[in-house]
């Protein structure tokens, strides 16, 4: 169908160049990984098309008298899709504990294709933590020219349903979300298919049982995707009191894994790095301000809060007298 002249006019006046279309589209593919073929099925275009189009060859090989057309429908896909795969993070990491045992069953569960839990109290940093964790890895794999694998990061609200838990994993892993349930778990079987994958499920606790059937769903059926799920300890409870609708998921788990709070000597060190050398009856106050009293485990143990701790240096380095540290300094914990 020809497009009328003035109509021509106002797309092109409102659409970006061939040349930032194409760049954009390849920038898009590399980051999604995704292949020419999966990227024009998911827009509604011919492959051939799409093709041609990169190539710089269309309007010559189509005979059409612009490609406005095609440069749109990509732009418009983009924009609704935007890419959200996770390369960034704030502040620094220090390898304690907790983090190495992290990131152990991180690099377990991607390679593996497992489903393990990680629960702990608030201010475990579990969210810090595995933030780090998933922003390295994809910086690290983005170079693999398409062949690397991929982590993705979803935060599980209260009471979230089986169709927008599916729609957040979508949207993670740049995969639109307008099917219905099975639909979209078969675009994630699809996109997954070529790469070794893994989902963070954050606050794993909201997760009601239908919710937890979908996410198994996902590892348990071709070709699989590795699940951590992060959470509190009534994300536990949950697994222990409802164990025999859950029957599928505990023979399935790897491993459940319980966080204990930063070590003395850990947050001692981190104190350190961040604030230099301080005074034993300073030192004592600061770490004093930062135990917790964990009223969901059985034991109802006090434990550091890495949460606290760095509330309590933030609160240190905004003093108008204070002196940061030399950077020569250890930087990590032990």
């Amino acid at each position: 169908m020809k497009i009328r002249p003035e109509v021509l006019e106002q797309l092109e006046a409102s659409t970006p160049s061939t040349e930032a279309v194409q760049k954009r589209v390849r920038e898009y593919l590399a980051v999604a990984q995704l292949t020419i073929d999966d990227f024009a099925r998911r827009v509604g275009r011919g492959h051939s098309g799409v093709k041609i189009f990169l190539s710089g060859k269309y309007i010559t090989s189509t005979g059409s008298s612009s490609d406005v057309r095609i440069r749109r429908a990509l732009v418009e896909f983009m924009d609704a899709h935007p890419i959200e795969i996770s390369t960034q993070t704030n502040g620094k990491l220090y390898e304690t504990s907790n983090v190495r045992v992290m990131r152990e069953w991180f690099d377990r569960c991607r390679d593996g294709r497992e489903m393990a839990v990680i629960y702990g109290p608030p201010g475990s940093q579990k969210t810090f933590v595995f933030s780090h964790l998933i922003a390295e890895h994809n910086r690290r794999e983005l170079s693999k020219n398409g062949h690397g694998s991929r982590a993705y990061y979803v935060y599980c609200s209260q009471n979230i349903t089986p169709r927008e838990l599916l729609k957040k994993m979508a949207k993670a892993a740049a995969i639109p979300a307008t099917q219905s349930i099975a639909g979209i778990i078969n675009a994630l079987s699809h996109h997954l298919a070529s790469r070794k994958s893994i989902f963070v499920l954050d606050e794993a606790q909201h997760l009601g049982i239908p919710t937890l059937e979908i996410v198994r769903e996902l590892n348990d059926c071709a070709p699989r995707c590795g699940v951590l799920l992060a959470g509190s300890h009534s994300l536990m409870r949950l697994f222990h009191e409802r164990a025999a609708e859950l029957e599928q998921w505990n023979a399935r788990l790897s491993n459940a894994i319980e966080l204990p709070g930063i070590a003395a000597p850990e947050a001692t060190a981190i104190v350190e790095a961040e604030l230099g050398v301080q005074p034993a009856e300073k030192l004592k106050m600061l770490l004093d301000h930062s135990r917790v009293t964990d009223g969901f485990s059985r034991k109802k143990q006090q434990y550091l809060s890495a949460h606290r701790i760095f509330r309590q240096i933030k609160k240190i380095k905004a003093h108008p007298l204070f002196i940061a540290p030399n950077t020569t300094q250890k930087e990590s914990a032990a």
